[in-house]
């Protein structure tokens, strides 16, 4: 009962668990995680090759790294990258994971989870679209009210008529 109620907030919350036994390159993944992936369970056992060939190639080679400088230092590590599903179709994948090691220190294994941020992701570039937007739309007329400001600051004792007219 606990296994499937971890399965069913995994699917709930769009993250997916996984490990992996470095020395026998024998990857386990959440039921969640095959469904984000898009990968068939019963496609045959993961290993790291088979997750790497899901990463989309331009993010590959830092996704390489940064599982490879973990490993080495036996750090966490946090990761945002891009996957390739079967259609050609594109998600963004927050992943985390850790290094469990044995008692000299020696890497055994690796656990972790992955997210879909993918609307995430698209909600941040739509909001950074309209901010981008609005901040160049307001720029021009900020800039006049600026110099106009500027003006009556330095011209003070300046006529009358003209401060009336920079201020209408």
């Amino acid at each position: 009962q606990a296994s499937e109620s971890l399965a069913e907030a995994q699917e709930l919350a769009h993250i997916g668990s996984w490990e992996w036994e470095i020395g026998s390159d024998r990857v386990t993944w959440s039921r969640e995680l095959h469904r984000l992936f898009g990968v068939d369970r019963r496609s045959g056992s993961m290993t790291y090759a088979r997750y790497l060939a899901r990463i989309h190639p331009a993010d590959r080679d830092t996704v390489r790294a940064t599982l490879a400088t973990a490993l080495d230092e036996r750090t966490p590590f946090e990761i945002v990258h891009r996957i390739v599903l079967d259609d050609g179709s594109e998600r963004a994948v927050h992943g985390r994971g850790r290094v469990i090691v044995d008692a000299a220190g020696s890497p055994l294994r690796m656990v972790g989870t992955a997210q879909d941020v993918t609307e995430r992701q698209r909600v941040e570039e739509v909001r950074n679209n309209i901010l981008s937007a609005v901040a160049h739309e307001l720029r021009t007329p900020l800039t006049s009210v600026v110099g106009f400001a500027i003006t009556l600051r330095e011209r003070p004792d300046g006529d009358a008529e003209e401060r009336r007219q920079m201020t209408d």
